[in-house]
């Protein structure tokens, strides 16, 4: 099973990464755009302002999830890499790799 990648802790905080800040920029748009729509439409558009706050949200963000989930994973692979290769070690006597 742990070889199957289900118990894997860095891919549940890089899911956590992406969710967390991914909640922040979703909340900020919808409400800024809810704002801006409001002051341009007017207060009286109600359901109006909503509607395109709401497809904003989900017409821009897409792009911005699929980018930010690679540069988590991208940050994520290389700090494995580096703590995979900083346990490699050459016996001096022998010549050969060791895993510390």
């Amino acid at each position: 099973m742990l070889r199957a990648g289900l118990f894997d802790i860095a891919a549940v905080l890089e899911r956590t990464i992406v969710y967390a800040v991914m909640t922040g920029i979703v909340l900020a748009t919808y409400f800024g755009t809810l704002a801006l729509a409001t002051g341009v439409l007017g207060a009286e558009a109600g359901r109006g302002t909503s509607l395109l706050a709401s497809a904003a949200v989900a017409v821009f963000l897409a792009p911005v999830k699929a980018w930010l989930h690679r540069v988590v994973e991208r940050r994520s692979a290389s700090a494995h890499l580096a703590s995979a290769v900083g346990k490699v070690t050459v016996n001096s006597s022998s010549g050969t790799l060791m895993n510390i």
